[in-house]
């Protein structure tokens, strides 16, 4: 029987539309969704001035760089040296911008949202945390996860400091602080200079909220709150990827 005229031409045309069709859909088909899971509020586990965290491994995501710790530091005259709770009245008491922030943050930190506007305000409130004598997020927040333990502790003149694989290192404040005071090295030690309202600007103490002008005791106490959250790059856009946050505690500096 004779072939119809045309018809090999037409299925040659046809296999290479769905050639062509098949390489449009591999190479420039529906985008990767780069997404970075949250720290779940579950694997924080707090006692007291202890925090125990356990950190999800995230090095299944090629693109995940590594955690990162951020706080912030409160001036306040009312001294808390229990377990201090995330409620309002207890918060607003130490420093009414302690509740702010925390409050400000809930909608990013509640992991049943997609708001995740943390970074932005991170930005210009937060810092990154450091420790002594070496880079925290190759050794304790790194995309393999783990468990350490953060502590305050309550004895004065001890240094707050983070545990992992039973290495105990201290902990400081950021290295990008200008000119801080006291000056280096950056420890998490309550002192005039900290708890000083007058040192808590963008010059000097930048991670620092300072207490209420009313502030009515002698004594003055700080606090520091801090937050967890994954971190990678996009490879496509290189931009940054980051998970929405966990609150890990509010510490009492010793």
């Amino acid at each position: 029987m004779k072939r119809a005229k045309g018809t090999g031409l037409s299925r040659v045309l046809f296999t290479i539309i769905i050639l062509l069709a098949s390489l449009y859909l591999t190479t420039c088909g529906i985008d990767e969704y780069y997404y970075l899971p949250q720290v779940p509020e579950q694997n924080v586990r707090t006692s007291m001035n202890i925090t125990e965290l356990v950190i999800p491994p995230i090095d299944q995501f090629y693109y995940a760089s590594n955690y990162t710790i951020y706080y912030r530091i409160y001036i306040s005259d009312q001294r808390v040296d229990d377990y201090i709770e995330t409620r309002m009245d207890v918060l607003n008491g130490i420093n009414t911008s302690l509740w702010g922030d925390f409050n400000s943050l809930s909608s990013s930190t509640n992991p049943t949202t997609t708001t995740n506007n943390a970074m932005s305000y991170f930005k210009d409130r937060y810092f990154r945390l450091e420790i002594e004598g070496g880079n925290i997020y190759n050794a304790f927040l790194s995309t393999r996860g783990g468990t350490i333990t953060i502590e305050f502790p309550a004895n004065p003149g001890e240094h707050p400091y983070v545990e992992f694989n039973k290495q105990k290192i201290r902990l400081l404040r950021s290295s990008d602080l200008l000119y801080p005071r006291p000056p280096k090295p950056l420890y998490f030690l309550n002192s005039v200079d900290l708890s000083n309202n007058e040192n808590a600007i963008d010059s000097i103490n930048a991670d620092v909220k300072g207490g209420s002008t009313a502030m009515s005791g002698t004594e003055r106490y700080t606090y520091v709150s801090m937050y967890i959250i994954a971190e990678g790059l996009n490879p496509g856009l290189f931009s940054p990827i980051y998970s929405k946050p966990t609150h890990i505690s509010v510490f009492k500096l010793p």
